[in-house]
């Protein structure tokens, strides 16, 4: 009897003289404060590193974007100690916030603090843009944490456009079960984790982004790099929802107002960036769809009937083809079949392998995200397609293939103060739009020729950027993967 009384308790020293040297490094990592000074916020999206958004000039009045970021970020700045009375809004995004290919002077933001300045109840409003070139949703987190600490009296939100950019490599460790999601969790919580973590960051490892954004079309050969299977689309898809959710989480525990704006993707001048056929589409059916698109453009079959139906057996050979869904669309158009048009364009626009505008999926997940969070999402998409030629945005509303003209970016600001309003955020004086018009005259006149030239230029660029033309070193060992399965070019 003793001796089988003994067994449980060499088991149970057993097991502690195993986990003595665990305990023992953990509690070292902590008392010499080993682990990283940021914590990571989510083991499922790491980044080898954070810096702060905003820095506080020598005088410490005015704080502003840090000089370190301005790569993606303009100059904006805001009071250190916020003005009595005046209030304050952080908007945060992407290019398209920025006002790309121009600058902050012409970006709705801008804008919108034109627009906030005739509040009938006189408040004095400063908003403040925090828009980040290449930005996806899950490097708007930090920086929407750091907005917070500065006490906002508004968020907004836009963001969609960017979340392929960049080599997504943890895809895989995203599908994962949730009781391995829930251990992880654990156990990135500990000092000896973290510790180890920050000592491999060096060393490529799946789940684990740059420090500043490495957008794949920045290299010389990214454009290569896109294939459907390395997408992951589900999975970005899903985890943009939660990203989505969780910085509109962090607004309601900082009990600070949320509004969210989804982007608007150019449908009808823009042709996929990249198409490519189905795993499963054999070479004899590549060859029948290449031959239904040239003939569809032939002169005999041209804006007739037999050029629809040439287009619409392309698409039902391989509705993964997305270029074949685009010439359907710009044919339906000129048939004057504009809602069957305007849904081959947004199919176009999915299928897309170079995914560089939101996709209507995206779109699917940021309004369940905000149902569930009870916070008003502006669709960009749907609102502007109302007053859109056919119904299909495009060159007359966009510059590019996502960014606002001059004059769609007054039209958001005027819709995002309307929004305020009804949100109870501000007082707005009738017939506001007539109102600004003069005052966004004058002050897009105030600007000089060499800023218009500017953008002209930046717009060239990222023309060129899209089409797979970046002066960037090329993509090396992280990208071996996307080229090692056989796909349609």
């Amino acid at each position: 009897m003793l001796k089988l009384s003994r067994k449980p308790v060499f088991r149970l020293a057993a097991v502690c003289l195993g986990i003595l040297p665990f305990v023992v490094f953990e509690t070292a990592c902590r008392l010499t404060n080993a682990h990283p000074e940021v914590r990571l916020e989510d083991s499922w999206t790491e980044f080898a590193g954070t810096r702060p958004l905003f820095e506080t000039n020598d005088e410490g009045d005015l704080t502003q974007i840090a000089a370190d970021r301005r790569a993606y970020f303009a100059h904006d700045s805001f009071p250190t100690r916020k003005p009595a009375g005046q209030r304050r809004v952080f908007v945060l995004g992407g290019s398209t916030v920025q006002g790309r290919p121009f600058s902050l002077p012409t970006s709705f933001p801008t804008f919108l603090e034109l627009t906030l300045g005739h509040a009938t109840d006189h408040q004095d409003w400063d908003v403040i843009n925090c828009g980040g070139i290449s930005y996806a949703s899950y490097r708007l987190r930090p920086v929407l944490a750091e907005c917070l600490q500065h006490d906002p009296d508004l968020i907004i939100i836009c963001t969609g456009h960017n979340e392929f950019l960049e080599f997504i490599t943890y895809a895989d460790v995203r599908s994962a079960p949730s009781s391995a999601r829930a251990i992880n969790r654990a156990a990135s919580q500990l000092a000896s984790v973290q510790f180890l973590r920050s000592a491999m960051l060096d060393v490529e490892q799946t789940g684990v982004l740059s420090t500043e954004v490495d957008a794949i079309l920045d290299h010389a050969d990214g454009l290569r790099a896109y294939h459907r299977h390395a997408l992951h689309r589900a999975d970005v898809v899903r985890k943009f929802g939660d990203y989505v959710q969780k910085m509109l989480r962090m607004c309601s525990r900082a009990e600070v107002p949320v509004l969210l704006v989804a982007p608007p993707s150019g449908l009808r001048d823009c042709p996929p960036f990249k198409s490519e056929f189905s795993a499963v589409t054999s070479d004899r059916v590549k060859q029948q769809i290449h031959s239904c698109l040239l003939s569809a453009q032939e002169p005999s079959n041209a804006q007739t009937v037999a050029a629809l139906t040439l287009l619409e057996r392309a698409t039902s050979l391989d509705p993964a083809y997305a270029f074949s869904w685009y010439r359907l669309g710009l044919a339906q158009i000129q048939h004057k079949n504009f809602d069957a048009a305007r849904a081959s364009l947004r199919r176009a626009c999915d299928e897309d392998v170079c995914p560089l505008r939101m996709t209507f999926a995206l779109r699917t997940q940021m309004k369940q995200a905000a149902e569930d969070e009870g916070v008003t999402v502006l669709d960009l998409q749907d609102w502007l397609s109302g007053s859109a030629r056919m119904g299909i945005l495009g060159r007359d509303q966009l510059v590019d293939h996502v960014h606002p003209s001059f004059t769609v970016n007054q039209q958001i600001a005027v819709r995002l103060a309307e929004e305020m309003e009804q949100a109870d955020l501000v007082s707005l004086p009738d017939g506001l739009h007539d109102i600004v018009a003069p005052e966004f005259q004058a002050h897009l006149q105030s600007l000089n020729n060499l800023y218009f030239l500017d953008g002209r230029r930046t717009l060239q660029v990222m023309k060129e950027w899209t089409q797979g033309r970046g002066d960037g070193p090329p993509l090396q060992s992280h990208q071996k993967t996307a080229s090692q399965e056989g796909t349609a070019p």
